[in-house]
């Protein structure tokens, strides 16, 4: 009966264990990683930031006049230093209905910028 208990909350706490943390709940210069494919553009051209993509936090701000928080990452090990992407709005796939997006590009030097709408801060990120 002991075994099956302990084999019982190993697999529900497995799921929080690595889940996807909430946008409000990452913290500065903790490293985080992508857990779905980012596909950026720039004039038809396209880049990839695959899953298991490593990001830092290394800025996040609230700017109110267009009611987001910015988040700010550098990618370490970063090979697209002089590329800067177009803005895209990329889906958040979640484990429930509600549909949401982010406004994510790159900036040159490797800096990743993710604009998430005040309402939606406090739900599931696509990074863990």
């Amino acid at each position: 009966m002991n075994k099956l208990l302990i084999v019982l909350f190993s697999i529900i706490t497995y799921q929080y264990c690595y889940a996807s943390l909430n946008w409000n709940e990452q913290e500065l210069g903790q490293t985080y990683s992508i857990e779905q494919d980012i596909k950026l553009y720039r004039d038809e051209k396209k880049y990839s930031l695959p899953a298991k993509t490593k990001l830092k936090l290394i800025e996040k701000s609230a700017l109110s006049m267009i009611k987001v928080h910015l988040h700010k990452y550098e990618l370490p090990g970063c090979t697209l230093g002089a590329i800067e992407t177009d803005l895209q709005l990329i889906p958040v796939k979640k484990r429930s209905n509600k549909k949401t997006s982010v406004g994510v590009n790159l900036l040159k030097g490797c800096r990743l910028e993710i604009f998430v709408d005040m309402e939606e801060y406090s739900t599931i990120s696509f990074l863990e």
